[in-house]
């Protein structure tokens, strides 16, 4: 959405199609976006009508950027008029997490569909790499494109930063409660830190009973707080001293973004996904990448507590910028219809 309404509005037309607007991020649709809900939560049910919706709007380009989505998109387009092109971003390492009859299906669409498409966009280098290791996609047709930070927006949201009460360090950590997270993880480390130590855990899912109840296993219940969904964590991001990403695997990840432009540090697995891409621009203060077990804890107890009542500078490197990643988009877009014509 945030590509989507961001486009200059002289050269791209920009619709967003959803299969079901209902949910968190619904508030979120930027102002004068045209939106056309299927109203069909599962990819298989909504394929019939987002293939006539395609039909009857016959777009120059579609831009799928849902993961579980891209290869119906694909596939409908074969019923498309060849002037439709199709980009797909691939926002996650490509099968992790995927096992048994659904890896083969998904391992077959990724080598006869997206193929099909004009470009494929990754948010890291390392979603790229393996892209192209995996299914040899030519090079030219790979792109990584960062992730867009909305770096004001973010900031105004964490003018009054959320800190937990006492003088140890207070840490946080933020994303779906799943195995691919780590919450675990970053459990185990915690339980190796001083007791005057607090950590916050933002984000619900079906782990969250697991993950409570090892807390209180290692003795540390009481000083972790469960927080659910928030609708506004950065100003829990900006109130921490550090934020843990101790992820099995990601794609570029986000809240480590979003922690970054509201000023505070990130302490990430090497698994993480493109978090070495941030590293790389990054200073080497702002992010540190340690493995589970003795260098995690290390690299997190190298902060000290800082208190404070206000927003600290953001240490987002300037390639994630919106403006940036905006303006990255509309050279890739204009070249795929260039290209076409």
């Amino acid at each position: 959405m945030q590509i989507a309404g961001a486009l200059e509005k002289d050269r791209f037309r920009s619709r967003l199609i959803t299969l079901d607007a209902t949910g968190p991020l619904a508030g979120h649709l930027p102002d004068g976006l045209p939106l056309t809900d299927l109203a069909r939560p599962r990819v298989r049910n909504a394929l019939p009508a987002l293939g006539r919706e395609l039909r009857a709007q016959t777009p120059d380009i579609v831009f799928s950027t849902m993961a579980h989505l891209n290869q119906g998109v694909l596939a409908v387009n074969r019923r498309l008029p060849n002037s439709v092109q199709v980009i797909v971003r691939e926002a996650n390492m490509p099968l992790s997490g995927v096992g048994g009859v659904k890896r083969l299906l998904v391992g077959f669409g990724y080598r006869r569909l997206y193929p099909g498409a004009a470009a494929i966009v990754c948010p890291a280098q390392v979603v790229a790499d393996e892209l192209e290791r995996r299914y040899h996609f030519a090079p030219s047709q790979v792109r990584v494109i960062f992730n867009p930070v909305d770096v004001d927006h973010l900031r105004e949201q964490a003018l009054r930063p959320e800190r937990k009460e006492g003088d140890g360090l207070r840490l946080v950590a933020s994303g779906r409660l799943t195995t691919q997270k780590g919450f675990d993880r970053a459990l185990d480390a915690f339980a190796r830190l001083p007791e005057n130590a607090h950590l916050s855990i933002l984000g619900d899912g079906p782990q969250k009973d697991v993950l409570k109840a090892k807390a209180k296993a290692l003795r540390i219940d009481e000083r972790v707080w469960f927080g659910g969904y928030q609708h506004n964590p950065w100003a829990h991001y900006a109130g921490a001293d550090v934020f843990l990403l101790p992820s099995r695997w990601e794609g570029m990840p986000n809240a480590a973004l979003e922690s970054l432009a509201c000023g505070t540090p990130v302490v990430a697995t090497p698994d993480a996904g493109g978090i070495d891409d941030i590293a790389r621009r990054a200073s080497s203060a702002a992010v540190k990448i340690a493995h589970p077990g003795n260098e995690f804890v290390g690299a997190v107890c190298s902060f000290s507590p800082v208190p404070t009542a206000s927003l600290r500078p953001s240490l987002l490197p300037k390639q994630f910028l919106k403006a940036q990643v905006v303006s990255d988009y509309e050279r890739l877009f204009t070249q795929v219809h260039e290209h076409k014509v």
